[in-house]
């Protein structure tokens, strides 16, 4: 289960938190975002940034692939893009990963990822 109503409200940035602009970076087919994943979690949800990550937890286990499966599908309702538009590009079988976010600018993907974070 993905729990995004009354989650994004509660983020917010501390003035040692890096700007969310820093957690993208562009790529040939669209956006790079640097994320680190807390498995096992209560409910699904966007968290805030961790140092120069977005903190996803997932209530799914690392285990066969399910944990990657509920990040991709969190990110693509967060960012409001169909699911095959999010893809892992690198540390599939690490918490930290750099997911590619297909046909996305870096100015809209910023500006979506400020809102989330609510900066």
């Amino acid at each position: 289960m993905i729990c995004l109503s009354g989650v994004f409200p509660r983020l917010t940035l501390s003035s040692t938190d890096p700007d969310p602009a820093l957690l993208l970076r562009s790529s040939p087919d669209g956006v790079l975002l640097r994320i680190k994943v807390v498995s096992g979690a209560r409910h699904s949800a966007v968290s805030g940034s961790l140092g120069d990550c977005l903190k996803i937890t997932v209530a799914a286990p690392p285990e066969g692939g399910r944990a990657n499966q509920e990040v991709c599908d969190l990110l693509a309702k967060v960012f409001g893009v169909s699911r095959r538009d999010v893809k892992i590009s690198a540390g599939a079988k690490q918490p930290r990963k750099s997911i590619e976010l297909l046909g996305f600018d870096l100015g809209s993907a910023r500006d979506r990822l400020q809102a989330v974070l609510g900066s």
